[in-house]
């Protein structure tokens, strides 16, 4: 039996028998299943680092081919997430895209980036409409999915009103594909704002529904690439009005 300190987050959470429950946490080498014993009891000091999006430094003893944990430092619990019903729905959706990259690769840094987010998200001022446009271009930039949202991805034509799946990113009318969906006006001058002008997040104007046609767009880049469908934008989008 062997013991060992990681840092890490959980992003799934798996009731297991009668007292015990399964994690996924998404450590520095990505994503790795722990059990954790008898923490359904209130008597248990280990039930407050079972919730999802808990950051914290986990003491974990590997045994008959099983990580148990058998304590945790808290780092960060982000619970003010909670207390804002979009910022629990964002939260959920950088939660799910950052738990199917860790399981299909291990991605060094994945970490750094998710708490990067979810620490904006809790504390800063940051719309949480506009965090999750941002966070979700990010984690997919940090994959390797960088999104052009400028001129043609391939001919360099500044007319570029078509989103390509493919090429990723924007294209114009001459390049669009079978992967191709063509983006309002108002998305467009949102996600171009929110692109090129960073600094002027905080007054940046912006309709519903362009958001909703951004995240649904950005899920579409997602799924496309991995092969894994983000239910927590689905969800989230449904919710918006």
């Amino acid at each position: 039996m062997s013991e060992v300190r990681i840092k890490a987050i959980v992003t799934k959470v798996i009731e297991y028998l009668e007292n015990d429950k399964l994690l996924t946490l998404l450590t520095e080498q990505g994503n790795i299943l722990v059990k954790v014993r008898g923490c359904k009891s209130l008597k248990s000091k280990l039930k407050f680092c079972t919730a999802p999006l808990f950051f914290g430094e986990y003491l974990l003893s590997y045994t008959k081919g099983r990580y148990i944990v058998m304590g945790c430092d808290c780092i960060d619990s982000f619970k003010v997430i909670a207390e804002d019903i979009d910022k629990f729905y964002v939260s959920n959706i950088f939660r799910e895209m950052a738990y199917r990259l860790g399981r299909e690769r291990v991605e060094d840094g994945l970490l750094v980036v998710l708490v990067k987010e979810l620490s904006e998200l809790s504390y800063s001022n940051i719309n949480p409409l506009l965090a999750a446009i941002n966070g979700m271009i990010r984690i997919m930039s940090y994959a390797g999915f960088g999104i052009n949202w400028g001129d043609c991805s391939i001919c360099g034509n500044h007319i570029s009103d078509y989103f390509s799946l493919e090429s990723g990113g924007l294209v114009c009318s001459l390049h669009q594909d079978a992967t191709s969906e063509r983006l309002s006006e108002s998305a467009l001058n949102l996600i171009r704002a929110l692109t090129f002008s960073p600094e002027d997040i905080m007054e940046i104007d912006y309709s519903i529904v362009s958001v909703k046609e951004i995240l649904n767009v950005i899920s579409k880049f997602f799924t496309y690439h991995t092969e894994s469908k983000l239910k927590s934008v689905s969800q989230y989008i449904s919710i918006l009005i």
